[in-house]
Parts: structure tokens; C-alpha cells; sequence
């Protein structure tokens, strides 16, 4: 979630990139039915491309801030109120049990027009 949060697809973006792509533009509607509902559910004028953040470390890993650090799980209460305890990612950089794993913080601006070119069809 925490690296998701800092990128933000609006309906122009999908707009724009339908414009120049049919796939796109086929998809168009169930995009704007997804924005939506992020609208409505959490008064946000788009989304958060979460599983495109994880293909995007796979095909341009650069635009992605990583690191080494150490990752477990953990029960604790649940900070939702919809359950009495659930569980929760923890990553630090020191060890602190866990396993090492490579944990992505932050997009870099070129993620989200690179992501934005590839959904317009558009080569370089």
C-alpha cells in the first residue's frame, strides 16, 4: 500500500491513453466503473495501480525506489475496527526476525508516464 499510495491514475489519464489505443479504449468502461467506486468509497478522483507497480518492477525495475531489508508478519489489533486482531506486514531495515526480502518504498515520477505510454500503445 505505502508504495501505491503515491500513484494516482485519473479518468483523463485513461481518457488520453484510450484515445490512442483500442484495447484501451474497449477497457475504458470498466476503468471508469472502477474510478467510480474509488470515488464513491473513498472520495478519491482516481486509483492506485497496485499490481502494476509490481510489473513494473519486473519491466523497468529503475523506476521503482528499493532496498534490502527484513520483512515478517505479525498479529496485532486491527487498526479497521472490523475484526478484533489481524495480521500486518512489518519491513525494517535492521534485522528484526523475518526473512530478507527486496521492499520497494517509492514510484519515481517516470513510473507513472511510462505506465501511462504503455497503456496508449505507444512505442519508443
Amino acid at each position: 500500500m505505502e508504495i501505491s499510495s503515491g500513484v494516482w491514475v485519473t479518468r483523463g489519464d485513461l481518457e488520453k491513453a484510450a484515445k490512442r489505443n483500442a484495447g484501451m479504449e474497449w477497457m475504458l468502461p470498466a476503468l471508469l466503473d472502477w474510478i467510480e467506486l474509488w470515488k464513491r468509497e473513498f472520495g478519491a478522483e482516481g486509483f492506485n495501480p497496485f499490481d502494476a507497480l509490481a510489473v513494473g518492477y519486473l519491466v523497468k525495475p529503475g523506476s521503482l525506489e528499493c532496498s534490502r531489508m527484513w520483512a515478517r508478519v505479525e498479529e496485532a489489533a486491527d487498526d479497521t475496527g472490523t475484526a478484533v486482531r489481524k495480521p500486518y506486514l512489518l519491513v525494517e531495515a535492521a534485522w528484526g526476525g523475518g526473512d530478507e526480502v527486496t521492499y520497494c518504498s517509492l514510484a519515481t515520477p517516470e513510473f507513472k508516464s511510462d505506465l501511462l505510454r504503455r497503456l496508449s500503445g505507444e512505442r519508443r
